[in-house]
């Protein structure tokens, strides 16, 4: 067994938040023990016999920020690490979005293979349609430099676009899907509750994973963006 999770976190960086319970890993089944709440045990069969290194660490929260299970906690730890300049091991992430679908099945995420006139037929109730509420925040959208269908992000064309509008576009689909759905929360609130569902679910893992890799430098303060003044005004209406 080594340790592991915000334990080993808590064991290079001092700082780190207060822990409430012993995280330890093994690559061993055979000494894989029954988790209490006070003590965590999990097992991973590729990684080495030792402690993971912080890189490490970090990689495995990034793997996992793309589901749904203690998120807001996660994408702080996310957060703590990369402002101590953690990297990316990108063999590992993959290998650990693998053995993630072994462990809580496939992930339910946004077809985007449907005609448009179809995607928004859900159960979302809109006052505004999407569309309106994205020329609300921004009347030139970002967002249609990048995609196809009326609907499809398209990675390339993401990647094709430059800096400010990467990071723009991704501001811009948050602060629409705050209005949205969750109107009657205070402005940040709803707005990393949206981030939390366009991560976990709606957005394609290429993009969750922009939000994430990019969190503490732009997506953990919403004000960031050059549009939050307007997401606030309308908000706030």
């Amino acid at each position: 067994m080594y340790l592991f999770g915000s334990s080993l976190i808590k064991k290079y960086f001092p700082d780190f938040r207060k822990i409430n319970d012993i995280d330890w890993v093994t690559n061993d089944i055979s000494k894989m023990k029954t988790s209490t709440k006070e003590v965590e045990y999990y097992y991973i069969p590729f990684i080495e016999s030792r402690e993971m290194t912080p890189d490490e660490i970090y990689t495995v929260k990034v793997s996992h920020a793309i589901y749904n299970i203690h998120w807001k906690k996660t994408m702080s730890d996310i957060r703590f690490l990369q402002i101590k300049g953690c990297k990316i091991i990108p063999e590992f992430l993959t290998k650990l979005r693998l053995h993630w679908i072994s462990i809580h099945g496939k992930q339910i995420r946004t077809n985007f293979d449907i005609l448009p006139d179809e995607f928004f037929d859900d159960k979302v109730k809109r006052k505004f349609s999407h569309d309106e509420l994205h020329t609300f925040i921004n009347p030139s959208p970002t967002y249609l430099n990048m995609i196809v269908n009326g609907v499809t992000p398209v990675s390339e064309l993401f990647f094709n676009m430059n800096e400010d509008q990467r990071k723009e576009v991704l501001f811009e689909e948050s602060f629409v899907i705050s209005l949205e759905r969750f109107q009657n929360q205070l402005d940040k609130l709803a707005y990393n509750n949206a981030q939390q569902i366009l991560v976990t679910r709606l957005h394609p893992v290429w993009l969750a994973d922009y939000i994430i890799e990019n969190w503490s430098k732009w997506y953990w303060t919403p004000s960031k963006s050059k549009f939050y003044k307007n997401y606030v005004t309308i908000k706030n209406k």
